[in-house]
């Protein structure tokens, strides 16, 4: 009787453990079945490059035999393709390298399987017969759903700039056996797409982008229009003659009613070191000005700016870094900004910080580089002043601080200027010893990058094309996207700040 008893309770055992697992679905064979409706779709005459990553813990889709990103990925460009929708549909997932229009990223964030799971009378009438789970997990229908989040991107090729970007989420749901329960995750990622292409702002955005003419489209635009000129929009590279840098940091201020930043100076005297050293930017020392708290007053800056960046010719690059303070002067005056020199009055920023205006005439008017690069972490709190305090103490509501988007509009000064800023207008630049031992993140990863760790083709330099995207992803990372860097300007992305 025993025997019997300990046989019937090992079946039991072993008929729950195969209840528990789920059918087995190959991924590109799922996504066949799912068809975008592409009759509210605009058609657009531009190349899209497509590349979906997988941020997913493992385990929402141990179901799913494949790649499932590079199969997501190769579904939304077969779709894309048959319907028309685009000119051209590029696979960036197995071809990252190829010349593209826009480049649509989609980042799947999270997928969630809600299941009631086996009954209680089956769990009891397992003991006695070890069947009734199996019978139900695989037979009886059951209201199952699948929730997915996707996070997706329209970024502009060349600058990597982000142009537009929303988090969509999705949810499908069927009566069917419990164990085909992974199949509803295909139809909540799709549905994510479809929302994406035809519910959003996306096609609005998508119509800002202008085509580029290739080399090939501008032959055959020649036979069959021979008295149209050839169009081109991308930048015609220049050569690079010599190198110049502005560094500014500011930690401490003149005026105590200031409050002090950590290492706004540690970082600039360490981007400057790494410009001037052998081993990095190999910059001439006698080309690279460096202000650092008592040397960088306001009048120290506007002579940099207006009079010895005079140096630089057409074909050289300008290069200005910025750490410390920016503000408007008032939080009833947004537009009003400035960045903060080391002998700004706390109670008089209008006439003591440098106007974000000047840096603009400067750049039009005294700078005549065409190739410049602008780097800012100037976002540290939510505007510094005693207008502020006095609106803080009112309790008002003082979470944005426009510096970084005053700081992007310097690149529409014209083309070849590129803008970097530490962080949007809703976020704070975080600074602290964990990275490199006491830096801001922004400055940590710029240098890590600027060292090496940003060289994607080992080639031993590190392009813009190269930085802008490490440092945009290792500072979303270490800051658990509370802080996300900011790229704006039409500019060479194979441009090197190194010489």
């Amino acid at each position: 009787m025993k025997k019997v008893i300990l046989y019937s309770i090992s079946f039991s055992i072993l008929l729950g453990l195969l209840g528990c697992a789920h059918t087995q679905y190959v991924a590109n064979l799922e996504l066949r079945k799912h068809v975008i409706d592409s009759s509210r779709l605009p058609k657009y005459d531009l190349v899209i490059g497509i590349q979906f990553t997988d941020e997913t813990p493992s385990e929402a889709t141990k179901s799913i035999k494949g790649d499932f990103a590079a199969e997501v990925t190769n579904w939304c460009v077969k779709s894309l393709e048959e319907d028309k929708i685009f000119k051209r549909a590029v696979n960036l997932y197995k071809n990252k390298s190829a010349e593209v229009d826009v480049i649509l990223k989609g980042i799947i964030k999270s997928i969630k399987v809600d299941e009631p799971g086996i009954s209680g009378l089956s769990s009891v009438l397992a003991i006695f017969y070890g069947i009734a789970p199996m019978v139900e997990f695989y037979s009886s229908r059951k209201p199952i759903s699948s929730s997915a989040t996707v996070k997706f991107l329209l970024i502009e090729p060349n600058t990597n700039n982000l142009l537009w970007s929303q988090v969509i989420e999705e949810t499908a749901g069927e009566r069917i056996p419990m164990a085909k329960s992974s199949k509803l995750i295909f139809a909540s990622v799709t549905k994510t797409v479809e929302t994406f292409l035809t519910e959003t702002e996306f096609p609005t955005e998508l119509n800002k982008v202008t085509p580029t003419v290739r080399p090939a489209e501008m032959e055959t635009a020649k036979k069959e229009l021979p008295k149209t000129p050839a169009v081109t929009t991308s930048l015609e590279r220049v050569p690079v003659g010599q190198h110049w840098a502005v560094i500014i940091g500011v930690s401490d201020y003149k005026d105590s009613r200031i409050p002090p930043l950590r290492y706004a100076t540690a970082d600039a005297v360490s981007f400057h070191d790494w410009l001037i050293s052998p081993e990095g930017g190999h910059y001439p020392p006698s080309h690279v000005k460096l202000l650092v708290n008592k040397q960088a007053t306001g009048q120290n800056i506007r002579e940099a700016l207006f009079v010895w960046l005079k140096q630089a010719i057409e074909e050289d690059m300008v290069l200005i870094f910025f750490a410390g303070h920016g503000s408007p002067d008032s939080p009833d005056s947004p537009e009003n900004l400035f960045l903060l020199p080391y002998d700004v009055k706390y109670d008089n920023i209008s006439t003591t910080g440098f106007p974000m205006w000047d840096i603009e005439t400067a750049l039009k008017r005294f700078v005549k580089a065409k190739k410049v690069v602008v780097m800012a972490d100037a976002c540290h709190a939510g505007g510094v002043g005693q207008a502020y305090d006095v609106a803080r103490r009112a309790n008002r509501d003082l979470k944005i601080n426009p510096i970084s988007s005053a700081i992007q509009k310097l690149s529409v000064i014209s083309e070849g200027v590129a803008v970097l800023s530490a962080s949007d207008d809703k976020q704070y630049s975080q600074e602290g010893e964990k990275w490199g031992g006491g830096h801001g993140v922004f400055s940590h990863f710029l240098l890590e990058g600027l060292k090496g760790a940003a060289d994607y083709n080992k080639d031993n330099i590190v392009t813009l094309g190269e930085l802008i995207p490490y440092l945009s992803e290792q500072v979303r990372r270490a800051t658990r996207n509370a802080q996300s860097p900011t790229i704006a300007g039409k500019f060479d992305p194979a441009l090197s700040i190194e010489r």
